[in-house]
């Protein structure tokens, strides 16, 4: 990258030895042959651990399950030749879903529809996908659906499934809705050859819209998610429906023909506000699986000097939440602490916590959209904060009040013992005691 050094005043110039300006290199991108963490190009160690198993893409292109005990996911892009995506990191969750690859389970009710074949190639490189099929040729709806008692009004709950064109068959629709009313919840609408989505909407007597998404999961297979509240009602019901249109309305009746097909695995259904990586459920009644929270971090913060410098964060998100944080350097207090971080509005944002309350900060004027690699910098000098997001000046000279004071700890992809986590793929974070401000940085990036 090019950078250049803005120079103020005399009192404002930063001429720190050059070996000593980058005090910190870690690339997440490096690690991606290991499951180990051992990503420091300088700097002091990493910590990373979590406490369960959990699920990625690796290397080969298939999806995988990695055991605890401090093994990281680096994961890849089965779409682009395998090709490496980052530390994947997450906050703990859990699957509600039962038989999340077995259709023809008593745990899944067919409507206008059946499963003629079993044995169909799934995401995990097996063959435990089944084909859900119409049959009837009359307009009628076509789906399948299972119920959760319990998962109803105020739980922000996302559901997703692994689905590709199966028989003439192009397009689908996951329902999250009160009792299989078709009234109160929330629906959305997939295309699975162009991977485009119709987005989130409301059914008719109002669900809360929070997020949706489609990822190209390769070999024909998009994620298919989405992710809303119920008002209402004591049993939440997940519906995957085959409809004829990007443009249906929720349980709309289709237009298809006997056998037309889609193929179907790798269901989901979770707490939250979005869609984490797969969590496979086999188990039947009463059964659910656990991922545990991912934790990352470095405590020795000999490399920060403290008064100045500049954070350089990249990083990609499959469904940009709000409050997850990037990284967080604190006192061990979190009462005085400098935090990168995304906002309500799934804007990134560099705040600083000076005492009992903020010392200001900046935000960026677009919200982070879905699978598209985010370069954030931002720097400082005694009450000077700039910064940028992908070559975009957001703030230049924003007064703010820097605590002076010893860091104790690096939190990444967190705040607070793992408040506001991040959910995504972390790429790279350097620090260095150079100071750089946003209108030299990243405008003529060159690699």
């Amino acid at each position: 990258m090019a950078y250049i050094n803005r120079r103020f005043s005399h009192e404002r110039r930063v001429n720190f030895p050059r070996d000593n300006r980058k005090r910190l290199h870690l690339d997440f991108m490096q690690g991606s042959g290991s499951p180990i963490m051992s990503v420091s190009i300088m700097g002091p160690t990493v910590v990373a651990s979590r406490a369960s198993d959990a699920g990625y893409f690796a290397s080969d292109g298939n999806f995988a399950m990695i055991g605890g005990n401090d093994l990281v996911r680096f994961a890849h892009d089965p779409s682009n030749n395998n090709v490496p995506l980052g530390y994947l990191k997450e906050e703990a969750r859990t699957t509600f879903a039962k038989q999340t690859s077995n259709l023809t389970g008593d745990q899944w009710t067919n409507i206008g529809s059946d499963i003629p074949t079993e044995n169909n190639t799934d995401i995990f490189g097996g063959t435990t996908a089944d084909e859900l099929a119409a049959t009837a040729t009359a307009d009628t709806q076509v789906g399948i659906y299972q119920s959760h008692t319990g998962l109803t009004s105020d739980d922000d709950t996302a559901v997703s499934a692994s689905i590709k064109a199966g028989t003439n068959a192009t397009f689908v629709q996951l329902v999250w809705d009160s009792d299989g009313s078709g009234a109160n919840g929330v629906f959305c609408n997939f295309n699975l050859t162009t991977g485009v989505s119709g987005g989130v909407t409301a059914l008719p007597t109002l669900g809360i819209i929070r997020n949706d998404s489609i990822v190209d999961e390769g070999n024909g297979y998009f994620r298919c998610s989405l992710a809303g509240v119920i008002n209402t009602g004591t049993v939440g019901r997940f519906s995957i429906n085959i409809i004829d249109n990007i443009s249906a309305a929720g349980f709309e009746a289709a237009d298809l023909a006997d056998n037309d097909s889609l193929i179907i695995n790798a269901v989901g259904t979770e707490i939250g506000g979005f869609t984490t990586s797969h969590i496979p459920n086999a188990g039947g009644s009463g059964t659910s699986v656990a991922r545990a929270k991912d934790l990352c971090d470095i405590n020795d913060m000999s490399f920060h000097p403290g008064g100045s410098g500049s954070w350089f964060s990249q990083f990609m998100m499959p469904s940009p939440h709000r409050g997850a944080n990037i990284f967080q350097i604190d006192d061990g207090t979190n009462t005085n602490r400098e935090v990168q971080d995304v906002n309500n509005s799934a804007k990134l944002r560099a705040r600083v916590f000076s005492g009992a309350g903020s010392g200001g900060g900046t935000t960026a004027s677009a919200a982070v959209a879905s699978n598209v690699v985010q370069k954030f910098f931002f720097g400082y000098l005694k009450d000077d904060l700039a910064a940028s997001n992908n070559g975009t000046a957001i703030k230049t000279l924003g007064a703010v009040d820097f605590p002076v004071i010893p860091w104790t700890k690096l939190q990444i992809g967190a705040r607070n013992s793992d408040l506001s986590p991040f959910s995504g793929y972390l790429q790279m974070l350097i620090y260095t005691t150079e100071v750089r401000f946003s209108d030299n940085i990243l405008i003529s990036e060159t690699t």
